[in-house]
């Protein structure tokens, strides 16, 4: 590497060898070696053999702090080839004096760590032990990266490798340090306990994470609802919002939320007896305790918070306001069957 960039530098300068070897006060020959990699410059020549090439040490010495996505693409790359064809050991040595080249590149320990680790399961690696131990070292070193993402994706990638080493204190502490806020907090507490076969506690882990994730599901099936509308693609989004109402029923959810997507779409194509039918549905749902600890989704989960059964009755008088002054229903206005449905929840 350095010799490469010695000879690109003098010929940018369109200097010779023995230019450069007079300036220097060395022979032609050596510098000729110094250019083929077979020697290197003495330490204190450094200094003035980048001065004469116009350049600065960091850039004579190929130093860089970081990598792009696409160098350090080539270097995984690179190492994946390596242990395809001359195995696992001859990559990894090599990942290790990538690491010792770029000590500071998190982007570059982040997937080098995560193509071994994978590879040690699908090169049936044994003993793995001590690639484990390097691994945990690498990561350790961008666990408090100023990249968030960088950052939880490495708390996945080292999690994943105590577990494997069978480390279950260091995997449970280092879970455990996440905040509540984390969204992989609740699945690796699960995988964790599932390991150790705690059944009860995965149970619970993995049904809060299930139900957390439906109701996310249900969000974003609403949004794409109303862009799609927006757009004026009806097709689509009467098609999402037939999918968040299965969300919806087949994940358990809060009953008077089935028909949120399929109203928007309802009423943005000004469907008088559609709508009404709708919003029938979803009041007579609101006057229905919503039982979700029967589910046998969430048997694991405490839904006893007396809030929780009262919230959908307590919710009624708000939505029947609402109905009364949305000027999105002005459209329902005067219609019998409308007035009809508002008296009469008007009255409850």
């Amino acid at each position: 590497m350095l010799g490469q960039i010695i000879k690109e530098k003098r010929k940018e300068q369109g200097l010779t060898l023995e230019q450069v070897a007079n300036y220097l006060g060395v022979s032609a020959p050596a510098i000729h070696k110094w250019e083929k990699g077979q020697t290197y410059p003495d330490i204190t020549t450094l200094p003035a053999l980048a001065r004469l090439l116009q350049t600065d040490l960091n850039t004579l010495l190929s130093f860089k702090e970081n990598l792009t996505h696409v160098e350090v693409d080539a270097i995984c790359t690179q190492i994946l080839t390596l242990i395809e064809e001359e195995g696992y050991d001859v990559g990894f040595n090599l990942a290790n004096d990538k690491i010792s080249e770029y000590p500071s590149c998190e982007l570059l320990i982040y997937h080098l760590s995560d193509i071994l680790t994978t590879a040690l399961a699908a090169f049936m690696v044994n003993p793995k032990q001590k690639y484990l131990e390097i691994l945990t070292t690498w990561l350790k070193r961008i666990l408090h990266s100023n990249d968030l993402n960088l950052r939880n994706k490495a708390t996945d990638l080292i999690f994943s490798v105590y577990c494997q080493n069978e480390e279950f204190e260091n995997a449970e502490n280092i879970v455990q340090s996440l905040p509540e806020s984390c969204p992989d907090k609740q699945l690796l507490l699960a995988e964790l306990n599932l390991l150790l076969g705690n059944d009860t506690n995965a149970a619970h882990y993995f049904e809060a994470k299930l139900f957390e994730t439906s109701v996310s599901l249900q969000n974003i099936l609403l949004g794409l609802t109303q862009i799609s509308i927006r757009e004026k693609h009806m097709d689509k989004a009467g098609h999402l919002a037939s999918l968040y109402q299965q969300v919806t029923e087949k994940f358990d959810l809060m009953t008077c939320t089935a028909w949120t997507a399929l109203l928007e779409v309802s009423t943005a194509q000004k469907d008088k007896e559609t709508t009404i039918q709708f919003l029938k549905n979803t009041l007579e749902s609101l006057n229905t305790e919503w039982t979700i600890e029967n589910s046998s989704l969430y048997q694991h989960l405490d839904f006893t918070d007396p809030h929780l059964t009262t919230f959908s009755s307590n919710l009624l008088p708000a939505i029947v306001n609402e109905l009364e002054h949305s000027s999105e229903l002005k459209f329902l206005h005067g219609t019998p069957d409308y007035q009809s449905l508002l008296t009469t929840y008007q009255k409850n």
